[in-house]
């Protein structure tokens, strides 16, 4: 599992330009899947029970220059609808020395990866609980519990199918880790029974996006396959033009796969004046 890239990434760097020392939070938030940002994802930011921050994040999925005093404790949530909260805390105390005559901006830039909801999934804790407790240190440096973030860490790669019974679980991992590898190596026939069956254990996106890839693959190697067989008679009847039509739009299709390219190269050679 990617351990903090999955449930937080942060720095910290300190500029010595503020009146008084406090922290600047910038949030980013991505797909934890495709790795893609977040637009529109929520950004909320607690002191005790109170909220002093809400935002939305732009289409970068980036929230910056959230302005927190320090010497207070926060909770920082981000949420977008269909997937699951996740959750910081930041105790902000920090001594600033006093010989220091200019204060400090703790800038944190933090970014949340956040994964899709489903209902086999057992997320309920992730209310309550934060994944990560950072914490300003006696030299002004981020820092966190490590051996919370591995049990943390742990406890959700144990929920994300926390409903499953032992044997479900099991027939799941088996069908979708098999037709993944059949995706990748592009037989996507073989692949689909495989999700059709594990669609109806985790009825969730990623099982239901996988199929529809399977699909639209298949019936693009359909076409691709009409294509080649309509051209290559084409080309015995040496009717070029038409021919090449059909191998171009296979290889459109397939643009893969070499050897659309090659009739058409052939084509090139055979009609050149």
């Amino acid at each position: 599992m990617r351990l903090l890239t999955l449930i937080l990434l942060i720095t910290m760097v300190r500029v010595s330009v503020a009146q008084e020392t406090v922290v600047s939070l910038n949030v980013e938030v991505i797909n934890d899947e495709v790795r893609w940002e977040m637009e529109e994802a929520i950004v909320k930011v607690y002191q005790g029970d109170e909220l002093v921050f809400l935002d939305t994040a732009n289409f970068l999925g980036r929230v910056h220059g959230i302005i927190l005093p320090i010497n207070q404790n926060y909770r920082i949530t981000m949420s977008k609808e269909g997937f699951v909260t996740k959750m910081a805390t930041l105790d902000a105390h920090y001594e600033t020395k006093k010989e220091k005559k200019e204060k400090e901006v703790i800038t944190f830039n933090l970014q949340a990866s956040l994964f899709e909801a489903c209902e086999v999934s057992d997320y309920g804790f992730l209310e309550n609980e934060p994944l990560i407790e950072f914490y300003i240190d006696s030299l002004g440096e981020y820092a966190w519990d490590r051996e919370y973030v591995e049990k943390m860490s742990a406890k959700v790669e144990t929920a994300k199918y926390g409903k499953l019974n032992k044997s479900e679980r099991a027939l799941f991992l088996e069908d979708f880790q098999k037709a993944t590898k059949l995706m990748e190596e592009m037989l996507f026939e073989e692949a689909l029974p495989l999700l059709e069956k594990a669609v109806k254990i985790v009825p969730c996106g990623k099982v239901t996006r996988k199929i529809e890839e399977c699909k639209t693959q298949i019936e693009k190697q359909k076409n691709y396959d009409k294509h080649i067989y309509t051209a290559d008679n084409l080309f015995e009847e040496k009717k070029y033009t038409e021919a090449y039509k059909h191998y171009r739009e296979a290889r459109n299709l397939q643009p893969g796969l070499p050897y659309p390219k090659f009739q058409m190269d052939r084509i090139n050679e055979l009609t050149k004046e």
